[in-house]
Parts: structure tokens; sequence; C-alpha cells
């Protein structure tokens, strides 16, 4: 059952009808969502679901309603979500919407919403909406394993434990027979054979998943082999494959993650530190303000725990908080009564710290040794039990709040005594370290002391303009704070990188050299800083000194800067980077076409970069790691357009005289397959070695160019190759193409 297919004949026809690029947005927004681009999502829905309505099609609005309830759940905003996933539900109802197969989804959406919001106390509404979407529906449905997980979920948290590994070997099986079963399929079932008692067959799911599937998903499925692990008894294995997941503690696998670290943090094999429990504890507040009750439930009732265990009074505490708060919205406020009784017994149970030192010597103790801010902050509210009027330990408690990620609580300690005493820089400094990173907060905080202290107002709002990206604020407020202090260093680095966002370069290199001006002994990283804006205006003499200045060795001796320094890569922000040749201290030539065919392209564009890497140098350091430098500006475009192809797999000499063919067209051709990617040919059923690659090539090239060159240097090939979206582009028959993409398996 191909789902998707009267999407795809609406948008042609919105494209016939001269709506193209309404068409774009429609396909642009399902992919924002997949790649988790949720301000896109956000600033497109109005509008998609506005079209939808005008164009009288009422399964289009319920593809974008359950598009943007996807985008909901995966950011955790569960209030939202709830409210639109029962308006859209009862919307997919409707006789003119019930065919449409998006209306199935929107039960999955409904269901995730309620399993979020409280799990138990609505499973039996998640159990009857699955199983009712489960009777429309069957194995061929791409839909079927996403209902069954549902259904499982809700068997799971109503009790009905006994019941669920029937189900799951059940519908594994029926999806299995009707030949639907893809690596995130076998991954989702590999977690619910774990859950449901057959950890054995879930870890070799998940095992195949991570083989077999999407480096997008690894992640997930090796969450999946952990907990498969954990269920096995094999700790150390579990902790090894733990740390092999990118981004381990986030805002879309904490609770999971959090169920297999507590166990091998029982038995030995991992460590729970005081980061692990700030980023846990702010993901569970957040998680319980956007109304996930049950999950945030969960995670605190679980931080709890790991907080008795390291004797972190402070953190249990505030865990204890979350879980009260998420208990009492609950369907049932009452039913986790018993859970919540033994979490505060193991909060009392943890005792106060004994204090190494008396009351007046602990600041100067905690400064100078090296103790976690978990630990120091039990240590400090140790002490102000004992001297409750001591205001450097309130200073010191705020700092520590903010240390672990609380600053909401460092803001709700300090802020009654700012306004108290707007005239005191001492206050003003605490409540500004303790606050760095909230905007709002030092928007207070600067209308607060504006008169009193109208320098350090300017600082503050400069630091407030900075966390918004509001970089015109920033220079206006740093120019103020100069007027008062005309030898302030650090405000001239925070106006410099202002100027750099404003591509104000001759100014950002004037406020540059300016710091090593007014700096007795300059610092290295300053003067790579120099760098980047004396490159951007061309001024080689600036770039040469300080060159010599760090000791790096250029091979000429006057005028511009351009050497092979070796590959890196080029992070134009989330998700979005190159590889390069760095051609000297601060540029580099983009080597790498983007994996999308496209009218535009990076390749060959000559950039400036942050000459500071992103991440520091692993260790030990693989043979092929390259540092990730952050992108500045383009200087001079390369001008090339892509296009992709897919092809039976020619040979290798037949391959590398393609690619020296289109060399020499000053084009390039970029393989994007690994060595091992198969296509299976429909004709004869057998797997067969394929490439998929793209052709780059001078955007003056057209696509009807494009084509016939490709068509030109394939013509001795003896195994075919197919464009679509080429010969589309190019005005051609694209049917010849089509069949070969079909034969092959390749679907949009």
């Amino acid at each position: 059952m191909n789902i998707w297919a009267w999407y795809e004949r609406a948008l042609s026809d919105m494209t016939a009808a001269g709506q193209g690029e309404l068409a774009r947005k429609f396909r642009q927004f399902s992919n924002d969502v997949f790649e988790h681009r949720h301000e896109a999502a956000d600033a497109a829905y109005p509008e998609l679901l506005a079209a939808a309505n005008a164009a009288g099609n009422p399964w289009l609005e319920v593809w974008t309603r359950h598009w943007y309830l996807q985008s909901l759940s995966i950011r955790h905003e569960t209030r939202r979500q709830l409210h639109l996933a029962v308006e859209t539900l009862e919307l997919a109802h409707r006789p003119a919407t019930e065919q449409c197969p998006q209306s199935v989804c929107v039960v999955q959406d409904m269901c995730l919403a309620y399993r979020a919001a409280d799990g138990p106390g609505y499973a039996p509404e998640r159990l009857a909406v699955a199983e009712e979407a489960l009777g429309r529906i069957d194995p061929s449905w791409s839909c079927f394993a996403c209902i069954n997980v549902e259904r499982f979920a809700a068997l799971r948290d109503a009790g009905r434990t006994d019941e669920l590994l029937s189900a799951v070997e059940a519908a594994y099986d029926a999806q299995l027979a009707a030949s639907r079963m893809d690596p995130h399929d076998k991954a989702r079932f590999g977690k619910w054979f774990i859950i449901a008692g057959n950890p054995e067959r879930g870890l070799a799911l998940a095992d195949q998943a991570v083989r077999a599937g999407s480096r997008a998903r690894v992640g997930d499925y090796r969450h999946t082999i952990a907990t498969a692990l954990v269920a096995l008894g094999r700790w150390q294995e579990a902790a090894v494959e733990l740390g092999l997941i990118d981004s381990a503690i986030d805002d879309d696998r904490v609770d999971s993650w959090l169920a297999v670290h507590e166990e091998l943090v029982a038995r030995g094999v991992h460590e729970h530190d005081w980061l692990v429990a700030a980023k846990a504890l702010n993901e569970c507040r957040e998680y319980q303000r956007n109304g996930a009750h049950w999950i945030a439930l969960q995670i605190a009732d679980r931080l709890v725990r790991l907080a008795a265990g390291r004797g972190a009074r402070a953190s249990a505490e505030a865990a204890l908080a979350v879980l009260e708060a998420a208990a009492a919205d609950l369907r049932d406020p009452q039913r986790e009564g018993p859970r919540i009784a033994i979490a505060r017994a193991t909060v009392a149970s943890i005792p106060t710290p004994e204090l190494p030192c008396a009351v007046d010597e602990l600041e100067p103790y905690l400064s100078e040794g090296e103790i976690d801010p978990e630990r120091a902050l039990d240590l400090v509210r140790a002490a102000r039990g004992l001297a409750p009027d001591n205001e450097g330990l309130v200073f010191a408690e705020g700092r520590y709040l903010s240390a672990v990620g609380r600053a909401t609580d460092a803001d709700a300690l300090l802020w009654s005594r700012v306004q108290a005493q707007p005239a005191s820089e001492a206050l003003a400094m605490a409540f500004l370290q303790a606050m760095w990173h909230d905007a709002a907060a030092l928007d207070r905080l600067a209308d607060m002391i504006r008169d009193d202290q109208p320098s350090l107002s300017a600082w503050t709002r400069a630091n407030a303009a900075a966390r918004r990206g509001q970089w015109a604020e920033v220079a206006a407020n740093c120019a103020t704070v100069v007027d008062y202090d005309n030898d302030a260093v650090n405000t001239r680095r925070l106006w410099a990188f202002a100027c750099r966002q404003l591509h104000q370069f001759d100014q950002e290199l004037s406020l540059r050299l300016d710091v090593l001006r007014l700096s007795a002994e300059p610092v290295d990283g300053d003067r790579w800083e120099v760098l980047v804006p004396a490159t951007v205006v061309e001024r080689w003499d600036v770039v040469r000194e300080q060159a010599a200045a760090l000791n790096l060795q250029l091979e000429s001796e006057e005028g511009p800067v351009d050497e092979r320094w070796g590959y890196v890569r080029v992070s134009y922000g989330a998700d979005d980077e190159r590889f390069a040749m760095r051609t000297g201290p601060a540029t580099a030539v983009i080597t790498s076409a983007d994996h999308i065919s496209q009218a535009t392209q990076r390749y060959g564009d000559r950039v400036v970069l942050v000459p500071t890497a992103l991440y520091p140098r692993p260790d030990p350091c693989p043979d092929d790691w390259v540092p990730t430098l952050p992108h500045v500006v383009t200087t001079h475009p390369g001008g090339y357009a892509t296009y992709e192809f897919d092809a039976v797999w020619p040979g290798d000499d037949t391959w590398d005289a393609f690619r020296a063919a289109f060399h020499a067209d000053e084009a390039d051709v970029q393989r994007f397959s690994d060595s091992d990617y198969e296509l299976v040919d429909s004709e004869s059923g057998d797997g067969v070695q394929a490439v998929y690659a793209m052709v780059v090539v001078p955007s003056d090239w057209t696509p009807l160019r494009t084509l016939e060159r490709l068509r030109e240097l394939t013509a001795e090939w003896t195994t075919p190759w197919f464009a679509p979206r080429l010969a589309e582009a190019a005005g051609v028959d694209a049917e010849p193409h089509q069949a070969l993409a079909r034969r092959f398996g390749i679907t949009d």
C-alpha cells in the first residue's frame, strides 16, 4: 500500500496549475520536520494549512496537520500536541477524510501525545484507537508498525504485560510476511521484543538495523542494543554501546538513556556525574513545562535515586520537586502516591555534608579546590544553614545553582536582593554571572541598575542582545561601555564579534587590533581572531604579521596567501558541513558537492573561516580525522550546479575514465554511495553493485547540456544509468529514466 501516492499526485497537479513553489514548500515542510528544523516548520505550518483549506483539499489538510504533530512530538511539546491531535483526529474521521491514509497516521499522533502526558492514565483510550486503526489497515501499510508500537505501549501501560510478547510476535510475523520489514521497523520491533521479555531476539533485530540502517538513526538503534545488553546482564558491553551513541543524553532520548544509565551506574560500569545530572534535570523540567508529565515523572524518579547515590542532596531535592509537580498533573494525581513517598524518604536519607573548613573560609576553599559544582552547592547550602545572612554565601549559591543548570532557581534566590540594592555592584555581578545565558533576566538587570550603574547596565544589555543574536544592539551597547572605559578589552572582543556577524569587517579588524594593543601580553587566541577580518578585507600585511607571531610558516613572503594546508570540514551551521581544502590560516575552497540535486551549489566557493576548530582533536585520533571550522563569509562563489544519477557499477577503470573526462571539462563527479551499495534488479531478482553520484558542472551548463554530456561519456557503458530529475529539468522524455528507476527500486 503506497500511502503517499495521492499526495504526490496532488503536488503534481499543483505544479501543473502553476503553483510549483507551493508544491516545493509542502515537500520542504515534511523534510524540515524529519531533519528537526522545527523553527522552519513553525513558520511554514500556517501558510500550508491555509493553502490546503483554500484548495478545498481536506486530505492535504490532514497531511499538513499530521506532519506538524510529528514536529510537536519530536520536541515533546505535548500540551500543544494533545490539543491539536484531538482536533485533528476528529477531522480525520469525517466522511471526506476517513479514507485518507494519513488519517491513520493521526492515530499515532494522538497516542504519542497521551502517552507522554500520562501513559497509564490514558492507556484504555490509546489501546482503543490503536486497535480501531489496525482494523482499517493491513501489514502492507507503512503505518502498520507505527500503530502496533502504540498498541504495544498501551498494553504495557495498562499493565497487560502478559499479552505483550504474543502481540509483538504476531505483528512482527505479519509484517515480515508482507515483505515490509525495513531496518527501522526491525529496530522498533526489536525494542518491543526486549520490553516484552525476549531481549535475545530484540538484540538480533537491533544489530541488523545498525548494519543496514541509515546513519541518522544509528543512535536510536544502538540505544536499543544497549537496552538489550542490560536485560541480558552484559553490563560492560552495554556501557560500551552507550558510549557509541552520538548526543547520548539529548531531548529525544533522555528518558530511555537514563533507564540504561541507571542500571549501569548501579553496577559500577557507568558514571553518574553532575554534568549528566544537570542536563537531565533541565530536560526533565522542560518535559514538565510542555505537558509531558509522565515522561517528566519517570525521569525525575530516576534522578532522585541517582542523586542519592552520589550524596547530592540539592540535586535530589530539585528532582523531587519535579516528580511531585508531574504527579499532580496526571489524570489521577493520587495514583503515584507510593512512588512519591519512596522518593521523599530517599531524599530525607541523604545526609547534610560536613563542612571541610570554617564557614568564612568556605568560599576561598571552593575557589581553590577542584570540587564539582553539585558538591559545592551542597556545601554552600550547609554553610548557609549556619550563617543565613552571609551575603557571600548567597552569591556563591546563585553561582553554583547556575553552574549545575538551575538558572531559574538562581534567579529566585538573587533577584529580590538586586531589587532591594540596585547600587550594589557585587549583587549585580553575582546576578549577571548566574543568569549569563538568560537574555530576559539580563534585560531585567540592565533596567534595574541603569541609573546607579550605567556602564555595567550597558554591558549587561550587550550580553542580553548577544543571546538573542541582535548584533547591532550588541555593538551599540559595547560602544557605550567603551565611552565609560576606553581600556575595556573584553568589551572590545564582544563588539568585534558583533561586527563579524554584521559583516563589518573593517571595524572588526580595528577592534581586534585594539585588543592586542591594550593587552599587556597578547594571547594567541586574539591573534588568530585578527586573521579573520584581515583576510576578508585583504590586509595581507596584517595576516602575515600575525602568522609570524603565531609561528606559522607561509610559502610566500607577500601578497595573498593561497596554499594547500590539507582538508577540513567547513560548518555553515547545524547539520550543514562541507569538505574543503584549507588554503591559508583562515581560508579554504569547498571541494564537496551537496547531497541534493539543486540549481546552485557551494562547490568551488572560496570562503573565510574561523581558524579555531569547533570540536577538539580526539585522543586517540583516527587517521581520517579532519578539523571542523566555522564558515564566516564566502568571498568568491564557485558557480557550480549539481545533478544526481544512479547507475549499475560500470567497473573501476570505466568509472575512473568517466571522472577524468568530467575533470577535463572543469567539472566533477562525486560518489555518495559506499563500495558495497547494491540495488535489486526486479527483472532478475538479483542484487547488483551500484553507485549513487552527482555530476558537478559550471552553472552556465544547462540541464540539457549536462544530460547530453552524460550520454556521450556513458555511450560505451555496458551497464544502465538513469537520472529522472535531470531528464525532467532538461525538458526531454523522462520515462526511460523513470522506468529504470522503478526497475531498480528507486523512488522519490
